[in-house]
């Protein structure tokens, strides 16, 4: 019946707001930008104070365009990451209030990750070691800030396409054996890059190592021949 769908109207002054997005993926550190959009019903125009509140990340800040904004108005407001360590998901409130107690909440949810891998450390072989086996394996630290690791073995320490011997990606643990042996006697040159959901973190200095070398000997069971004098 009409009467089922009858939209009931507003009796009051009120204001409404929404948010441009109440979401955000940040790659730490980092910000975001959002805008408050207020509507105004039948003409209320009590000035709105905005703020926040919640289960927001330790070390965030909300940097709002003005301290204050009438119904009708838009307004733009920074979420700011540069003091935040810890990745996860948070959601908290953004709101508005008016001179009468009166508050809009509009949720929102906002999932870091880290880019710090200031923990990443290369372990075996050592820098500067020699006679490392043909058939190594490449062990570093690992941390809960990368997905997976990238390890490269060049023999020159510029890791240009022509010098990396080796190139494994989606490693998700802290080891690696090529598959194939080394060359004997050879100086190789290696590194680890570890990756996240927000691409490529930076490259760790790479160690250098030398592999074993082959020294041959002949051997004889034929007995010593000595001349006589």
């Amino acid at each position: 019946s009409d009467a089922a769908h009858r939209v009931q109207p507003t009796l009051e002054p009120d204001f409404t707001a929404s948010l441009s997005d109440n979401s955000a993926f940040i790659c730490l550190p980092g910000e975001e930008t959002e805008s408050i959009m207020t509507l105004s019903l039948l003409n209320y125009n009590a000035p709105l104070v905005p703020g926040f509140r919640g289960n927001y990340p330790a070390g965030m800040e909300v940097n709002f365009q003005r301290d204050t904004v009438y119904p009708g108005e838009n307004l733009d407001f920074t979420l700011d990451f540069s003091n935040v360590v810890e990745e996860g998901v948070y959601e908290f409130e953004i709101f508005l209030e008016d001179t009468a107690g009166n508050i809009e909440v509009l949720p929102y949810t906002v999932d870091l990750e880290s880019n710090d891998f200031s923990y990443l450390k290369l372990n075996s072989p050592d820098a500067g070691i020699a006679g490392v086996t043909e058939l190594p394996t490449f062990t570093w630290e690992t941390g809960p800030q990368a997905d997976s690791y990238t390890i490269q073995i060049a023999t020159k320490p510029t890791f240009d396409a022509e010098s990396i011997v080796f190139e494994e990606s989606g490693v998700i643990n802290g080891n690696y054996t090529p598959n194939d042996l080394l060359d004997l006697n050879t100086i190789y040159f290696w590194r680890v890059i570890p990756e996240n959901r927000c691409g490529l973190g930076p490259a760790t200095p790479p160690n250098a190592f030398s592999t074993r070398a082959l020294i041959c000997q002949t051997f004889s069971d034929e007995p010593e021949l000595r001349l006589p004098r």
